[in-house]
């Protein structure tokens, strides 16, 4: 067996390899993914994951429970109410991941292993380029970081509204 993570896009776009699409796996982890433009090999890779779907076995982990899939019949694709798609828990793996290499350098609390100093390399030019913003140019980091405080008080304060008219709404007796 092996451990591969595929996509195909477009029909004509597809990728093979071994990153989770986060700066981990390509950062720190050196992991790389081959690309390759061309519809017929999109076309069997749709057809190789269609063969694979067929003998999965879908596992349900919020009721604990295992569901075997009839291997003529199609898996029914069903979308939990209220449940996202989208990458955030990559992006807080990813952070964390820098975060623990960038505290490590400053801590010098554990020794950093050589995929780490590519991380902290780009931490730190990261940051200088932020500094050297603040420095030459505090309109640049003053006016979004302005926005976006505004913007985080506007919805507290909406969603403080809010609360105090559902308050309102319920009787008396069940408000503690």
């Amino acid at each position: 067996m092996m451990h591969a993570k595929t996509a195909v896009a477009d029909g004509c776009w597809s990728r093979i390899g071994s990153s989770n699409s986060n700066l981990a796996s390509w950062i720190s982890n050196r992991e790389l993914d081959v690309t390759i433009e061309n519809a017929e090999f999109a076309a069997d890779m749709e057809s190789m994951f269609e063969r694979d779907l067929e003998g999965a076995t879908e596992i349900v982990l919020d009721s604990g429970k295992v569901r075997s899939t009839d291997p003529g019949r199609r898996p029914k694709r069903r979308r939990r109410r209220g449940a996202r798609t989208g990458s955030a828990g990559r992006v807080i793996a990813g952070a964390a991941g820098l975060g623990s290499a960038v505290s490590a350098v400053l801590s010098q609390k554990r020794t950093l292993e050589s995929a780490e100093g590519r991380v902290v390399a780009i931490a730190g030019l990261v940051l200088l380029a932020i500094a050297a913003a603040i420095l030459f140019l505090p309109g640049l980091i003053a006016y979004p970081l302005g926005l976006l405080g505004a913007w985080i008080a506007v919805t507290l304060l909406m969603r403080a509204w809010k609360l105090g008219i559902a308050n309102r709404a319920r009787p008396k007796d069940r408000r503690q």
